[in-house]
């Protein structure tokens, strides 16, 4: 049982130095200003000229992986060649929170009972690996 327990802090702790190694690279090599941070209470989501957005874990409802992201209409934010983020609203979400590239063929939705969001990474596998880490990550920090 301790095994267990060390092994599952183990890789929660390996999920957040990845994606602490990610934002490191996304602040200062790629010109992007979205950061996402894996809090004790939630997925805080930072992004230069707006409020910081906390996802708590308590609060997903689901998440689901995607290949391609139909932006649709950009309410508020930014619309560039390589980020996408803000208000937005299209046929299949209808109101979102964007923080996505959107020349990567991966998307993370994030439904909550309030908003729904999409977001992604540098790569389609740095995307995929956190899609796939995201049970493991809201279960960890939602044991009691």
């Amino acid at each position: 049982m301790i095994m267990r327990k060390n092994t599952r802090l183990l890789n929660a702790l390996i999920v957040i130095t990845i994606f602490v190694g990610v934002s490191l690279y996304f602040a200062f090599f790629s010109g992007k200003s979205i950061m996402l941070k894996i809090d004790t209470e939630g997925l805080l989501i930072t992004c230069s000229g707006q409020k910081d957005s906390l996802i708590k874990y308590s609060d997903i409802e689901d998440y689901d992986l995607i290949n391609k992201m139909d932006a649709g209409e950009m309410i508020s934010g930014e619309k560039g060649d390589r980020i996408h983020y803000g208000l937005w609203k299209n046929d299949t979400y209808g109101f979102y929170k964007a923080y996505y590239d959107p020349k990567i063929d991966a998307v993370i939705i994030i439904k909550t009972d309030k908003d729904i969001y999409a977001l992604n990474y540098d790569t389609k596998a740095t995307t995929e690996s956190l899609y796939n880490e995201m049970g493991r990550i809201i279960a960890h920090f939602t044991q009691g």
